[in-house]
């Protein structure tokens, strides 16, 4: 029984083998009509077959000589089939008189084909499986030589060659098709995921903005009515509100950078307007532990040209890290010009003087989801998305952000941006 089952396994590989070939029910070709016509000439046998064993019948890729109708219909049934013993056997099958050879005497091709003398070699894939026959047949008794069988097999070795590479061509074009639907079924998913990712934005920052503004003029008006403790009670709604409306902006952005689809926008930047915005931007998160931020811009820089909300982001990211980081310390950023991989650049660095980082966690920093230690996210918060998101903006636009820290001292934080033009990463599409 076991035997049974793998010879039934080994017959379902084979025959998945030869239609992965491609050639099975295909119209004659110049190649190996070539071949059949050699065959037939260099042993003086009047029939010459290419021949394709399936579960029920031989196909005749090539045919010289055959008889009707087999020749029109350009196969047979097993039953009428020598070469289905040489796909059986897997070895050359050399037979002089049919009549009389006890391994087919009683195959209907004797007396319909009038197959009496027959040579055949077994055909190839790669792997080693046998398709079918590559044969010669007489209709009288026939002492087939040491030569003739010589060139039948040189010939079989050609047609094997001609085989396999359709095996290739087969697969290749199978590999393609595949990788079509696949890229499809991607492009699809990420329109959807790009729809959804729209309308989770929108109910999600819609109210949290409301929540905000509404909490901002509350605190207004209970200020102006002398009630100090409501105010001060609405004033946590609103850090709480601006606090969830961060993560779910830093979910969001990450989201679209995953899926691709988030554009980078390139224009001619003031940089040193820029870093006074950020400074006016951060400036309470940096005084809520008592730090101070101090800036070292020059008046006059050389022209940026790279995605402005995207800079504005990133810097507002890691002196955002450095001051939740940093209790009544320093935060400076420094912006200069430097050549970084040979290309003139502006290069940003965020210094502060907080717990800074042991080198296992400066390992992981920029990580998705990942935070420098449990500890560390147990006691700060956040998603560990912030400092992911500023590295893959900066390196969509050609850049790059580093870090380096020493544990109680500080930590600092380079960001480095070609001065040429923002050039997107892939994945990121150009606007």
């Amino acid at each position: 029984m076991q035997e049974d089952h793998a010879r039934r396994e080994h017959t379902t590989a084979r025959l998945e083998d030869l239609w992965q070939h491609g050639v099975l029910d295909t119209p004659p070709e110049p190649e190996f009509d070539r071949l059949t016509q050699l065959a037939a000439s260099l042993t003086a046998a009047p029939v010459a077959l290419v021949s394709l064993v399936d579960e029920c019948r031989q196909f005749f890729k090539s045919s010289v000589g055959l008889p009707e109708p087999w020749r029109t219909r350009r196969e047979t049934p097993l039953t009428h089939s020598f070469c289905a013993l040489v796909v059986q056997d897997h070895a050359p099958l050399v037979i002089e008189d049919a009549r009389t050879d006890p391994r087919v005497t009683g195959n209907l091709a004797i007396a319909d084909l009038g197959v009496i003398a027959y040579l055949g070699i077994p055909l190839t894939s790669i792997s080693g499986t046998p398709l079918g026959s590559f044969c010669v047949i007489d209709h009288k008794p026939r002492k087939w030589t040491s030569l003739e069988i010589e060139r039948v097999t040189q010939l079989a070795s050609a047609v094997t060659s001609e085989l396999r590479l359709r095996g290739l061509v087969a697969k290749q074009a199978t590999e393609n098709l595949r990788l079509s639907i696949a890229r499809a079924d991607a492009e699809e998913t990420l329109r959807v995921r790009g729809e959804f990712l729209s309308r989770f934005s929108h109910e999600l920052r819609t109210p949290l903005s409301a929540v905000i503004g509404y909490s901002d003029i509350l605190k207004s008006e209970l200020l102006e009515a002398g009630n100090r403790e409501w105010a001060e009670y609405s004033e946590h709604v609103s850090v709480a509100g601006q606090h969830l409306l961060d993560l779910v902006n830093d979910i969001l952005d990450f989201a679209r950078i995953d899926a691709g689809i988030l554009e980078i926008s390139p224009s001619s930047i003031d940089v040193p307007a820029l870093c006074r915005e950020v400074q006016v931007t951060i400036s309470a998160s940096v005084m809520r532990n008592g730090n101070r931020l101090s800036l070292h811009v020059a008046d006059i820089l050389p022209p940026l040209t790279a995605d402005a909300v995207r800079l504005k982001q990133i810097l507002i990211n890691l002196l955002g890290n450095a001051a939740k980081f940093t209790r009544s310390g320093t935060i400076s950023l420094k912006v200069t010009e430097v050549t970084w991989q040979g290309a003139p650049t502006l290069e940003f660095r965020v210094v502060d003087t907080g717990i800074g980082m042991e080198p296992e966690q400066l390992a992981r920093l920029f990580q998705p989801f990942v935070q420098a230690s449990k500890q560390i996210g147990a006691t700060y918060g956040g998603t560990g998305l912030g400092l992911a998101i500023s590295q893959r903006y900066a390196r969509a636009m050609g850049g790059d952000v580093e870090a380096h820290s020493k544990p109680g001292i500080g930590s600092e934080f380079i960001l480095r941006i070609p001065r040429g033009s923002a050039v997107p990463a892939p994945g990121l599409p150009s606007a």
